[in-house]
């Protein structure tokens, strides 16, 4: 899996590369600027290491196109837009790898609004909201809320493509809603981004011809994970209270 991010917000990048590492993914390169590679290398295995050329202000350098091309071929999979910023050059390098044929996630920065048509074509392509889907169907972010599988339905209309599967975190009503072609799919309950970002990502590399089944499993193994996670939290705050009692009674 090739993901293209560590600009604005290496924290966020990094967490999404830990969860790709932990659910089994073969091989994960990250491409991002070599202005800022020393803080990364110090994080992260050498492996996963894909510099990039960058530009004055710390971004991405158009110039990095063309490696990206070369490179493509070793990878499956492109996750584009963890942790990167509007900067004129990175937004040219987004346009530039729309149109290229690999299975693709578009997230963030990765979306750009005003370049709708680049992504109606696209084949085998997961494009993953949440606040940015109000830009896309011409509604205020109160309207998508209310009435998400209608925001939905028409956004597919309007991007037809063979593949291409829309999925939108809905905050306000704690969903997450998985659209494809004449099927959505809403699994209720709040998910942390990154996991679900990053289980989506990782049930698609083992089912490369299944974006929607495998985006659908992620949600679900998701919101499980967050209710394991709160019970787990809960029993060591409560662990931590009785010791803290026990200590009392001691003294």
């Amino acid at each position: 899996m090739f993901i293209l991010g560590g600009e604005k917000n290496i924290a966020q990048t990094l967490f999404f590369c830990e969860i790709l590492y932990y659910s089994g993914v073969a091989k994960i390169g990250l491409g991002y600027p070599d202005a800022i590679s020393e803080t990364l290398q110090s994080i992260l295995p050498k492996e996963f290491h894909l510099p990039l050329p960058s530009s004055k202000e710390k971004t991405l350098s158009k110039d990095c196109i063309n490696i990206i091309k070369k490179i493509s071929e070793e990878y499956d999979l492109f996750v584009i837009g963890m942790g990167l910023s509007k900067n004129k050059e990175t937004q040219e390098i987004v346009k530039n790898m729309v149109i290229f044929k690999k299975p693709t996630l578009f997230y963030g920065e990765g979306i750009i609004a005003e370049e709708q048509a680049l992504y109606q074509n696209r084949r085998s392509s997961i494009i993953f909201f949440d606040h940015n889907l109000a830009l896309w169907v011409n509604q205020t972010t109160y309207d998508v809320e209310s009435n998400p599988f209608i925001c939905i339905e028409k956004l597919l209309n309007n991007l037809s493509g063979n593949g291409l599967v829309v999925v939108y975190e809905n905050l306000s009503n704690r969903q997450v809603i998985v659209g494809f072609s004449d099927k959505i799919v809403a699994t209720q309950g709040a998910v942390t981004h990154e996991v679900l970002l990053g289980l989506i990502s990782a049930f698609w590399a083992q089912n490369i011809n299944q974006p929607f089944e495998s985006a659908c499993s992620a949600s679900f193994v998701a919101k499980i994970w967050q209710e394991n996670f709160k019970e787990i939290n809960e029993i060591e705050k409560a662990i931590n209270q009785t010791e803290r009692f026990m200590e009392g009674l001691n003294e």
